[in-house]
Formats: structure tokens, sequence, C-alpha cells
């Protein structure tokens, strides 16, 4: 537990030191967040489009497609912000001999590598995600109890893992 206490302030360090360096270029900062936001509002709108001139697919309403590509755009955005320095792992760590550096430190490589460049442009795909969830449970009158929030925020942890570990193999 106290390890665990550790590595959740190192964490935070991490984090903060981070944004204090996205936050250095804040018109680049701001873009960054720009651009993924607008991205989501066009795929977005892409599949509005669909469904105005088609709507139903495969007995698949508007309102459940939605609800798949909250929950999808949810969770890539918790591996983005999580894991997504986990793409980087032989192009800039190995072949740049930057793994030598994280190696002589008294941390956990894999976890130094996981929180030394965070994306904050997730940040704003996970709103969209979000919101786009949201919406579409308005939209399916969907009843929520305690168990079922629950089971909705492990599944989407348990997808961003999943994506984590396929790209931990892939890379």
């Amino acid at each position: 537990m106290k390890q665990v206490r550790f590595y959740i302030k190192i964490y935070i360090r991490y984090f903060s030191q981070s944004l204090k360096r996205r936050l250095a270029y804040r018109s680049d900062f701001l873009i960054q967040i720009i651009f993924a936001l607008s991205t989501q509002v066009a795929s977005l709108v892409f599949v509005l489009t669909i469904f105005e001139h088609i709507p139903d697919l495969n007995g698949w309403s508007f309102a459940e497609i939605l609800f798949i590509y909250g929950f999808a755009q949810t969770a890539m955005a918790l591996f983005s912000f999580f894991f997504g320095n986990l793409i980087s792992l032989g192009r800039y760590y190995i072949l740049n001999g930057q793994l030598d550096r994280v190696l002589l430190r008294p941390l956990h490589p894999l976890f130094q590598i996981l929180v030394e460049r965070l994306d904050f442009g997730a940040l704003s795909t996970l709103g969209m995600g979000l919101g786009a969830l949201g919406y579409a449970c308005a939209l399916l009158n969907l009843s929520w109890s305690i168990t079922t929030w629950f089971l909705l925020v492990s599944l989407l942890f348990c997808a961003a893992l999943l994506f984590a570990g396929l790209v931990f193999i892939l890379v």
C-alpha cells in the first residue's frame, strides 16, 4: 500500500510537469485540443449524415450506434491519455537510445514510459465520447442503477486496457 501511494505521488508530479510543459506553448495546446475536438465532431457529423438518409441500418437505430460510438471514443480517449506513450516505445525509446535513461532510474521502467508524455488532446475526445454516450443513453431511455454505472465504468477501463494490451503486443 505504501508503494501504491508512492507511485500515485510520482504520477501526480509527472502529470503536473507534463501539463506545465504543454502549457508553455498555450496556442499549440489549444490548437491540439481544437483539432482533436473537430475530428470528433466531423466523425459524429458523418454518422448523423448516414442516419439522415438511412434511418435504420440492419436493425440498428441512431441512438444505438451513438452509444457504441460514445463508448468506443471514451475507451480510446482513456487509452490515449494513460497508455498512448506505448506507441512510441520502439521508435523513440529503443531507436533513439532513450530506454537506457529510463532503465537507470529507480522507478519501474514501464511506469516511466507511460507517464512521461501524457496526451492532453485525448481530453477533448473523452469529453466528446462522454457527451455522445450520455446523449445516447437519454435517447434510448435506459434505466441506470448503481450497479449498471459501475459496470459501464469498469467496461470502459477494461476496453482501454484491452487497447493498451494490443498496442503493447504489436509494438
